[in-house]
């Protein structure tokens, strides 16, 4: 009995030391940043009077590495044979149309693609003509 009682005395005792110790720590941290952030400086003017400023320094923070942001690039797309590009804002993603070469016809419905790189080569059959079309549409990227 006389050993749980003295386990447990024991334990709040070292609670309550480590609280205090933990609480004196943040009181003289605070106090001592307050002092080292600003500093006065007296300086005299040509009549003589004295002028004081108080500029503020920042704490001393580690230099870390500026890292440059590289800018995204911007994807351009043209039709060299068989389709008319309708939408494109500089991303991966674009909005062509079938063309037939031969009748001029233009396809009513919108293609949605994301292109990951080179050109687009594909065949289209125009169903006015009956022909089988080559369509090829270009990416060129700038960076």
């Amino acid at each position: 009995m006389k050993k749980n009682l003295l386990t447990k005395v024991l334990s709040l005792s070292l609670v309550f030391l480590l609280c205090l110790c933990l609480t004196a720590c943040g009181e003289s941290n605070d106090s001592t940043s307050e002092n080292s952030s600003n500093t006065e400086s007296v300086q005299t003017n040509e009549s003589g009077s004295k002028t004081g400023s108080v500029e503020s320094t920042p704490n001393s923070i580690p230099d870390t590495p500026v890292v440059e942001e590289t800018p995204e690039p911007t994807y351009y797309y043209a039709a060299i044979e068989g389709a008319v590009i309708v939408e494109q804002n500089g991303s991966q993603y674009y909005v062509y149309c079938h063309k037939c070469e031969k009748c001029g016809k233009v396809q009513s419905n919108m293609k949605h693609v994301r292109h990951s790189g080179g050109n687009l080569t594909l065949s289209y059959y125009c169903p006015d003509c009956k022909q089988s079309q080559r369509v090829e549409i270009e990416e060129s990227v700038n960076w």
